[in-house]
């Protein structure tokens, strides 16, 4: 056999060993860390009763809140952006006719 073949393969084995571990660190920490999708108290999407995992629904993105300036069941303050007064829509008396019958 060729010495320079030999440390050829030699080199090649030890390229796919680093490879390889490093993949399964990689695979190690994947396991360790918590999914995106599934936050569980952290999750906006958190409810003791019916989502106990806060894994997010269908088509929405799962982000973790932030404790100092995200509150639970707080009253929130609508921003008009200098709007003093928004008049309302007029019902629809269509609606209205609907209702009644």
């Amino acid at each position: 056999m060729d010495k320079h073949s030999l440390q050829q393969q030699v080199s090649q084995l030890k390229r796919k060993n680093i490879e390889n571990e490093d993949l399964s660190d990689v695979r190690k920490e994947d396991i360790k860390k918590p999914m995106s999708a599934e936050l569980g108290i952290k999750s906006i999407f958190y409810d003791p009763d019916w989502n106990p995992s806060g894994k997010a629904p269908f088509g929405l993105k799962n982000i973790p809140y932030n404790p100092r300036t995200f509150r639970r069941d707080t009253p929130i303050e609508p921003r008009l952006n200098g709007l003093k007064e928004i008049p309302l829509p007029k019902p629809n008396i269509k609606d209205q006719d609907q209702k009644s019958s």
